[in-house]
């Protein structure tokens, strides 16, 4: 019985190893400059997120100590930083947070990593495409959702877990969203980069 145990847990215990410098070595194209890096950084940081709960944490929650509340979440956004900087560092490969895990903790902790993180983007990405499509509903007088509750009908009364009306303008920025990383790690990355200038053009217009 004791043994048994002993190797389920060596089994989902036991670490991720590169022999020599075979950590190194990838069969992917090396094509992101320091530039793109430096500029998907920042898009992390300051993402679409800075439009969908900025306005209501400052007026219904913090009010001016949001300073001071963007200074703690920035501290504690610059220890995971370091943390992915030094693992970068020093397993440059990909799999991200999923390789990280196997490496440092196990296999069974890798497991769990590398089925949240598409599930954490799977509902953040959702989240921000149904802020945009708000948004931009917003812009044109609400003409996209008055459309799509006179021709498509209502789903809810809006309270409960599903919305009011299905938001199609969201499943289409998702699904352009989509097709451009599809498109290669160059091409998105370029896409990141004209939107991570247009955020900090718009932060340096409304600060």
């Amino acid at each position: 019985m004791t043994s048994s145990l002993s190797k389920i847990s060596n089994v989902l215990f036991r670490k991720k190893t590169f022999e020599g410098g075979s950590h190194l070595n990838s069969q992917m194209k090396r094509c992101l400059t320091i530039l793109d890096v430096m500029f998907i950084a920042i898009g992390h940081m300051i993402g679409a997120g800075i439009y969908v709960l900025t306005g209501s944490v400052v007026r219904n929650q913090a009010g001016p100590a949001i300073i001071l509340s963007f200074i703690f979440s920035g501290f504690a956004a610059l220890l995971s930083a370091f943390s992915y900087a030094e693992f970068g560092a020093r397993f440059p490969r990909a799999g991200s947070a999923y390789t990280y895990s196997y490496v440092g903790m196990g296999e069974i902790w890798a497991f769990i990593v590398g089925w949240t993180v598409p599930l954490e983007y799977m509902i953040g990405n959702a989240a921000v495409a149904r802020s945009w499509s708000g948004y931009f509903d917003s812009l044109v007088y609400k003409s996209v959702s008055n459309w799509t509750l006179e021709h498509v009908g209502h789903l809810s009364d809006g309270k409960g877990f599903f919305a009011k009306y299905p938001d199609f303008l969201a499943f289409v920025l998702l699904f352009i969203v989509a097709v451009a990383v599809a498109m290669g790690s160059k091409f998105s990355a370029n896409v990141n980069t004209s939107f991570v200038v247009l955020n900090l053009a718009v932060c340096n217009i409304y600060k």
